[in-house]
């Protein structure tokens, strides 16, 4: 097959599969498995020749939430400093409801631990800031693991169509590492695997028909270029 690049302008949604890191084969897990997500999320970049410098965002466990600050405190992380009063607390409402995301509201109705700290909260309100703070960036990239864990059924939906309407309002291309891939086929564009030789692959993740030619179910790319703004210079944002 010949290789070709692929210019991607517009909002996509990537599943890692989970086979393809999970065993291999002999009862136990292979080095590939034992790897973190976010790592092969990176080397699927660096694999495809998306060129850096680029931002990214990762909702993974707690270990992206800063452990002295409180929800709120750390999801308005993501705003200059200069820009917040003394008064976080009070702008905090504010600042999310600005955001043109008709489903940031619903969001914040099952937000009611905002005011303690990632030790103090459950583990739904820990995750449901991680998701407010995903959707607060400005990355060009966002990679979650496992981002159903620890949501109810309703605030699932309600940050399914969040997700959705943020990465296609900022052209943001999201990558998703579950245990549970049923619950993203019907939302993923393509699902990313890896062949006999550990290469990356990238597969249509709507054609189920096993029975379809390989080459019309995947693809090879010399590069995926995802469009990344220019960053904006001092006299540019002034």
């Amino acid at each position: 097959m010949d290789l070709k690049k692929r210019l991607i302008e517009q909002s996509e949604i990537y599943l890692f599969e989970c086979s393809s890191v999970r065993d291999n084969g002999k009862g136990s897990l292979s080095s590939l498995a034992q790897t973190p997500k976010v790592n092969e999320f990176v080397a699927f970049l660096k694999y495809y020749q998306v060129p850096s410098p680029f931002k990214f965002t990762t909702i993974s466990g707690e270990l992206n939430l800063i452990s002295d600050l409180s929800l709120k405190e750390n999801i308005l992380l993501n705003f200059n400093s200069d820009s917040l009063t003394s008064s976080k607390n009070h702008q905090f409402d504010e600042i999310l409801l600005s955001i043109k995301n008709p489903y940031i509201a619903p969001l914040l109705q099952y937000f009611h631990e905002g005011d303690l700290k990632p030790h103090e909260a459950s583990k739904e309100a820990i995750k449901c800031a991680q998701l407010l703070r995903a959707l607060l960036s400005d990355s060009h990239f966002i990679f979650m693991e496992s981002p159903e864990k620890d949501l109810s059924y309703q605030l699932f939906s309600i940050f399914l169509k969040a997700l959705k309407h943020h990465c296609k309002d900022k052209v943001v291309n999201v990558f998703i590492s579950s245990p549970n891939p049923e619950l993203w086929l019907n939302e993923a564009h393509y699902v990313i695997k890896r062949n006999d030789k550990f290469q990356f692959v990238v597969e249509k993740a709507r054609i189920k028909d096993p029975m379809l030619p390989i080459d019309s179910r995947t693809s090879e790319f010399e590069s995926l270029n995802f469009k990344i703004p220019e960053p904006k210079s001092k006299k540019d944002a002034a």
